[in-house]
């Protein structure tokens, strides 16, 4: 259930709740930050920026999809956060982030039990992901999950360089 308030590995409060307009500089920070400590190339960020994060709620926010955060209760700061794209009969998870001093507190798989619960609330027979393929311990997170690895693709991010990309399948 959305606006649930629940308790991190450390015991600090936080509230999973659907993203609000005033959340966008945040998510976008947050996100920011998780690309760059894990060495994303700059490219894909700004285009992440410009796209889809540059309006969550057109993106996300219609038909059957949702825009989550974390907020920590002690000081609502937003230290998570995951959108669900509906792409028809399967879903996508996207842009998960969390908090680099909120990591392996329990928020991450916090947050990807309640997408999963709202993926199955409406009906998606499955979900699918992909992440960089340079994000070994999210690769590791997502079969810890249940997620299938279903290979690698390799993305022309401009003239000299290619990204790999890991794609993963749940079905519900």
């Amino acid at each position: 259930p959305v606006n649930e308030k629940v308790e991190s590995c450390s015991n600090e409060e936080v509230l999973v709740r659907a993203y609000a307009p005033s959340d966008h500089d945040h998510v976008r920070n947050l996100f920011v930050e998780g690309m760059r400590i894990n060495n994303a190339p700059e490219s894909y960020i700004e285009r992440s920026l410009n796209t889809d994060l540059a309006n969550i709620e057109e993106t996300y926010m219609k038909d059957r999809g949702t825009f989550l955060v974390i907020e920590r209760v002690s000081d609502s700061a937003i230290v998570g956060s995951v959108g669900l794209e509906d792409l028809g009969d399967l879903c996508e998870l996207r842009r998960m982030s969390i908090h680099a001093s909120e990591r392996r507190k329990g928020l991450g798989r916090t947050l990807v039990d309640h997408f999963i619960a709202h993926a199955r609330q409406h009906k998606f027979d499955g979900i699918k992901l992909s992440t960089g393929s340079w994000m070994e311990s999210a690769m590791k997170f997502y079969e810890s999950l249940g997620f299938e690895d279903k290979g690698r693709v390799t993305y022309k991010t401009d003239e000299s360089c290619g990204v790999v990309i890991a794609n993963f399948e749940m079905l519900l």
